[in-house]
């Protein structure tokens, strides 16, 4: 429990710093994750409120103009999503399978049409698909997922193993933002390639050659990544940004000032692109 002082010009009236108590004083059922802390205590000085018992008064601290006030933690509401099959899950353009994967349960995805049929006349100019948690609505808050990409058998020569998370999902869902990497792309030889190892697409506008194109940089950037292997990535997003965390990472690795469909919201689904091969596990939105 966290308590602050604060200097109020009016008085608060006692009732409410006794509310702060007896919230502080009762049970709270939450989740392990609590983010930021709420003011119970927040209040206007015109607010007509009944005045508390002299006994309870008594137990309230108060010092010439000073009020003490109880901050409470707000309980995140986390969804898990363990991934160990596929029930329930919306694939478009792609197939889901429940597998095990490098020693633990995950659901494959791969592109639906074969490997020497994938660009042909790709649904969305640039291949990949999605599959979408139905009943996921995702505004603001955290999505956090295991994944580990590599290219499919038979995929083209400039399949990178790309993978991630489509979050604001329409229902259309051909309309999504979508943070993404590249795992092949982490040691190449050549730098620019390397700075190419995370991206932020906005379907169906704005693909990464056009903001490769129109902003070079902007939306995409450099981290170490191992081909195949699991993961962790973390994707925070308020408003109209997002940041992308990987394996732990306290800094983010890539972030987003202007997601394209603005302050949205739409369901959460993972996402492959071209010519890859991906697993994933244990998804988590925190809200």
């Amino acid at each position: 429990m966290i308590v602050r002082t604060y200097r109020f010009k009016h008085p608060i009236r006692m009732t409410a710093i006794a509310l702060c108590l007896a919230a502080a004083y009762s049970p709270v059922v939450a989740s392990q994750e609590t983010k930021k802390d709420v003011d119970l205590c927040h209040s206007s000085p015109d607010t007509a409120l009944p005045r508390p018992s002299a006994a309870f008064a008594k137990e309230i601290p108060e010092t010439q103009g000073r009020q003490t006030c109880l901050l409470m933690p707000r309980a995140s509401t986390a969804q898990v999503f363990e991934l160990r099959s596929t029930k329930g899950l919306q694939p478009g353009d792609v197939t889901a399978e429940a597998v095990t994967y490098h020693g633990r349960k995950a659901v494959r995805v791969l592109p639906a049409a074969a490997a020497d049929a994938e660009l042909v006349a790709p649904k969305n100019g640039e291949g990949g698909g999605i599959v979408v948690f139905p009943g996921t609505l995702f505004h603001i808050g955290t999505i956090e997922v295991e994944v580990a990409g590599k290219p499919r058998a038979g995929a083209p020569s400039d399949a990178r193993g790309f993978i991630g998370v489509a979050f604001r999902v329409t229902a259309e869902p051909s309309n999504y933002e979508c943070v993404y990497i590249r795992p092949t792309n982490r040691r190449a030889a050549d730098q620019v390639r390397r700075n190419h190892s995370t991206q932020y697409i906005s379907m169906p506008e704005y693909e990464w050659s056009r903001l490769r194109k129109e902003a070079p940089g902007h939306y995409e950037s450099y981290v170490d990544l191992v081909p195949g292997e699991w993961t962790k990535i973390k994707i925070e997003v308020s408003g109209v940004k997002a940041r992308l965390f990987v394996n732990d990472s306290p800094q983010p690795v890539l972030i987003v000032s202007d997601l394209k469909h603005g302050d949205s919201e739409g369901a959460v689904a993972l996402w492959i692109g071209l010519g890859t091969e991906g697993y994933f596990a244990n998804l988590r939105l925190l809200k």
